[in-house]
């Protein structure tokens, strides 16, 4: 296990860790909310994990952060853990949604939720099928050579 993944950016972050606290403003639309991310590489294969911490203007609840996450596009919650029903990395192998779930409330703060996601890992690193077919649309890469089949 290594805890660090991306670049090096300010402050000592990790563009990985920037990109979660992006992404969770996006998918959310709260674009002050306020993410603290700890990247750690774990040895999976296909699939890439993070567990969130996830901090609000008000007070928030678990039923209203199901309501939120299930009506999200490409999210699907899967949260109950009495009957031990969570993702995990082997259940979301080739798979394309996001998986959230272990969506508590932070035990020490009332405007906080704890959540575990977990998505396929994107073929060839996140984006790069996105960022080559810009560039190809823009004429500077042949789109043929950049094409790839993603897992199963």
């Amino acid at each position: 296990m290594v805890p660090w993944a991306g670049s090096l950016k300010e402050d000592g972050w990790s563009s990985e860790e920037l990109k979660i606290r992006n992404e969770s403003r996006k998918i959310l639309g709260l674009p002050r909310l306020k993410v603290a991310a700890t990247c750690v590489r774990v040895p999976v294969v296909t699939t890439h994990s993070v567990s969130v911490h996830a901090e609000f203007e008000r007070e928030v609840t678990v039923a209203g952060a199901h309501e939120i996450l299930r009506n999200a596009p490409g999210v699907v919650v899967l949260d109950d853990p009495a009957n031990g029903e969570f993702p995990t990395p082997a259940d979301v192998v080739g798979t394309d949604p996001t998986w959230v779930g272990r969506i508590r409330q932070s035990l020490d703060h009332p405007n906080s939720l704890e959540l575990f996601r977990v998505r396929r890992q994107p073929p060839q690193g996140g984006g790069a099928q996105h960022r080559a077919d810009r560039r190809s649309r823009r004429g500077r890469v042949d789109p043929e050579v950049l094409r790839f089949e993603g897992p199963p």
